[in-house]
């Protein structure tokens, strides 16, 4: 079950991250980008991705 839940937090987490991104860049007074929860998202990020990589790269090696 959580192979299947940690590609959507990615897929989640990242669309955030890029609206937050953009937003930062429209108006820079929100500073979304040197803010705690982008900090905390960003981090987030990084260890949903790791594992869900991990899975894909073993599921690609059964798969040839």
């Amino acid at each position: 079950m959580l192979k299947r839940i940690i590609p959507h937090v990615c897929l989640i987490i990242s669309i955030m991250m890029l609206v937050l991104f953009g937003i930062d860049r429209v108006n820079e007074a929100m500073n979304f980008i040197g803010n705690n929860v982008f900090d905390v998202l960003l981090l987030l990020f990084c260890l949903s991705a790791i594992p869900t990589a991990i899975y894909l790269i073993a599921d690609n090696r059964r798969s040839h």
